[in-house]
C-alpha cells in the first residue's frame, strides 16, 4: 500500500538514483540537468511536494504541481518514480485519480509534456483523464518528440 506525504530533502537522495530509466530519459531529453535538479525543482515549486511510499516508508515516487507562469488557472502536473511503483500498480492507479481530480480543484486545467518514448507514462495519463493534444518536436536538447498532455475540470 502508498502512503502520501509530504516530500523531505532526504527523499531526493534516495530516489534519484533509483528512478525508472525512462524517466530519467525524459527528465533529460527536457533539458533537465540531472534527476537531483529535476526533483529538487519539485520539491521548491510554491505548490509543495508529495512523496509516494511503501509500507516500509521507502520512497518510490515524487509528484506535484507546479503554477503556470503565464496563465493562473493552469498547472504542470509532474511524476517521477522508482521501478518499485510497478509493484503497487492497483493502488498507484487509485490515488493517482484522486490527487489529479484534487489537484484540478486548484487548477482548472492540469497539463504537461511528456516524452513521446515513455509509454508507461502515456497509459498512466490516460488512465488519470488527460488527453494528448499536440506532438512537439525539438522541445530539449535531444531534439526528441514530446506529447502535449491536458486534463480540464468538469464542473
Amino acid at each position: 500500500m502508498i502512503t502520501v506525504r509530504p516530500s523531505i530533502p532526504e527523499d531526493i537522495e534516495y530516489l534519484a538514483p533509483r528512478l525508472r530509466s525512462e524517466d530519467l530519459d525524459e527528465v533529460l531529453a527536457a533539458g533537465g540537468v540531472s534527476a537531483e535538479a529535476s526533483l529538487k525543482d519539485g520539491l521548491n515549486s510554491p505548490d509543495g511536494c508529495l512523496t509516494g511510499t511503501d509500507e516500509a516508508g521507502t520512497p518510490m515516487l515524487m509528484f506535484g504541481t507546479t503554477p503556470c507562469p503565464w496563465e493562473p488557472l493552469v498547472g504542470a502536473v509532474w511524476l517521477l518514480a522508482s521501478d518499485e511503483v510497478l509493484n503497487h500498480r492497483r493502488d498507484f492507479l487509485r490515488k493517482s485519480v484522486q490527487y489529479m481530480d484534487l489537484f484540478n480543484r486548484k487548477y482548472p486545467i492540469l497539463m504537461n509534456f511528456t516524452d513521446c518514448r515513455n509509454t508507461v507514462h502515456h497509459r498512466w495519463l490516460q488512465w488519470c483523464g488527460f488527453s494528448f493534444i499536440n506532438t512537439v518536436k525539438g522541445f530539449g536538447p535531444g531534439d526528441h518528440p514530446f506529447y502535449e498532455v491536458v486534463r480540464i475540470r468538469r464542473d
